[in-house]
């Protein structure tokens, strides 16, 4: 559970503490004997529910926070919860291989994208280049032909441009109706990503980010990404969650020139079309040889 929903328990535990205070008090008046000793019966109850409560979260809160968890190795339980995180974050950023899951959402649920419109969400996705070098290594890790990830990687480029459509069309309809816009963009990474970084967070209230945690998939040289287990690390763990942070910040931020949809603000969302076509150039002409395909399967044999 996030500290966010842990603080909301913890305060209706309070409210049921208080009420059975009111209600002890309040037999203490004078009236039927009867009437009183239910009264003083009901909010010792109460009394006992709400602290008891309020002790369990609160410890909790304290327990869960001192370490890393195990998330998930179930890819449907991952899909789910990434699922739900989206709907509910004012941050999100996912840098990953291909990004399928997170681009088939957006470009088919608008209620994400009426989040960036309306609430003022922030969302950076970034994946990997279809004309990268970097996928004749991730290919051969992944026991797939170099065409077939590259293709993968066409596809989520298609379904950034269906995203694009969408908000452009959702910004055209509601440019007038929304006092606030937040941010989506999304860029191409030109090296592999090492491991796949779900960083979100969460407003309790106005801007304030009560809620800040790292979702950190494992890549291997023994199976595709989203097959292995994905560990959970909060800010709480400063040192290891500042490094994750600042190794997501530095892919974000070196591969600003890379970007292949970009909507800041009240602007009409842009496509880079200059990006697309030499992506399009270079895929065509096949830039890797079956030579360099051969080597690279080749050193990671014998790694």
């Amino acid at each position: 559970m996030s500290s966010v929903a842990n603080s909301d328990l913890k305060v209706i535990y309070l409210l049921v503490l208080l009420s059975g205070v009111v209600l002890v008090l309040v037999s203490t008046i004078e009236m039927p004997p009867m009437i009183g000793a239910s009264l003083r019966a009901m909010g010792t109850g109460l009394i006992s529910a709400g602290f008891v409560g309020f002790l369990i979260r609160y410890l909790q809160a304290e327990d869960r926070s001192r370490y890393i968890e195990f998330f998930a190795l179930n890819r449907k339980r991952k899909e789910r919860e990434y699922r739900r995180r989206k709907f509910r974050s004012d941050y999100i950023r996912i840098i990953a291989i291909a990004l399928r899951g997170a681009l088939e959402d957006y470009s088919t649920k608008d209620r994400l994208l009426q989040r960036v419109l309306s609430a003022k969400a922030i969302v950076e996705l970034l994946f990997l280049n279809p004309s990268s070098p970097a996928i004749l290594q991730r290919a051969s890790e992944d026991k797939q032909e170099v065409r077939e990830l590259r293709e993968g990687l066409l596809k989520s480029v298609r379904l950034s441009h269906l995203i694009f459509e969408k908000l452009k069309q959702l910004h055209d309809d509601s440019r007038d109706k929304f006092a606030g816009v937040g941010k989506f963009e999304i860029r191409l990474l030109n090296e592999c990503p090492h491991y796949t970084i779900f960083n979100c967070a969460v407003s309790a209230a106005g801007t304030r980010i009560a809620d800040k945690r790292i979702l950190w998939g494992m890549y291997t040289s023994t199976g595709m990404g989203f097959n292995n287990c994905v560990l959970e690390v909060n800010d709480k763990q400063a040192e290891l969650f500042e490094q994750l942070q600042r190794h997501s910040d530095n892919l974000w931020t070196s591969h600003a020139d890379d970007w292949l949809l970009r909507y800041h603000g009240s602007d009409p969302p842009k496509w880079n079309d200059e990006l697309v076509k030499e992506i399009e150039i270079k895929c065509k002409n096949e830039q890797f040889s079956d030579f360099e395909v051969r080597r690279e399967t080749y050193r990671t044999k014998k790694r």
